[in-house]
């Protein structure tokens, strides 16, 4: 407690000197700050800015990640609902085997009267079968059309969740199809690369 009171006591007498002192001191601690702002960062600063990039390069590929697994399984439903649509596109028609066609050579064998009744049999045969294959054309084509507007509206709703992801991987034909320069990055995850 004496001291303190010294103290106060001398600084008293000095004041005038004390003064420029402070005043010293402060004008040397904003100019050592300016100097250190144009000098850039502090180390300390430095290091916090290199781990606050460190720490957005992990979140970018943490959200990276989340996305690509969440991609692949929309990718591959894409993939084979697109394949499924493309072959029944690519079916044909096969028709049943019809009668067998009469042999010129057994004809001409055959008396006038029995080749017109063989001739009469076979066109009935004939008739008969293309009414029959008329039928299963029509009941072919009809599966074929409602396999074809199932698998086309599955495909539909596939492209949708991948375009509600990444808009830019399906194309806009039809059927749509995948866009592999823009899906291809967001699969590695890297950004695309673009000249």
């Amino acid at each position: 407690m004496h001291g303190v009171r010294e103290l106060r006591g001398r600084l008293k007498g000095h004041r005038w000197r004390v003064v420029p002192l402070l005043q010293a001191g402060l004008l040397g601690g904003l100019l050592a700050g300016a100097f250190t702002a144009c000098r850039g960062p502090s180390p300390d600063r430095a290091l916090e800015q290199q781990r606050q990039q460190q720490q957005a390069r992990l979140q970018q590929q943490l959200r990276c990640e989340r996305q690509r697994r969440a991609l692949q399984p929309l990718v591959d439903s894409f993939q084979q609902h697109r394949a499924t649509l493309l072959a029944i596109d690519a079916e044909v028609y096969g028709p049943s085997p019809g009668p067998k066609p009469l042999d010129p050579e057994e004809q001409r064998r055959l008396a006038i009267y029995d080749q017109e009744i063989e001739q009469e049999q076979y066109e009935k045969a004939l008739a008969a079968w293309k009414e029959r294959e008329a039928q299963r054309y029509r009941a072919w084509r009809s599966e074929q059309a409602a396999r074809r507007a199932a698998a086309h509206d599955a495909l539909a709703a596939a492209a949708a969740k991948l375009r509600a992801i990444a808009p830019a991987v399906v194309s806009s034909s039809d059927p749509p199809g995948l866009r592999q320069a823009e899906l291809q990055p967001l699969l590695r995850c890297r950004p695309e690369q673009r000249p």
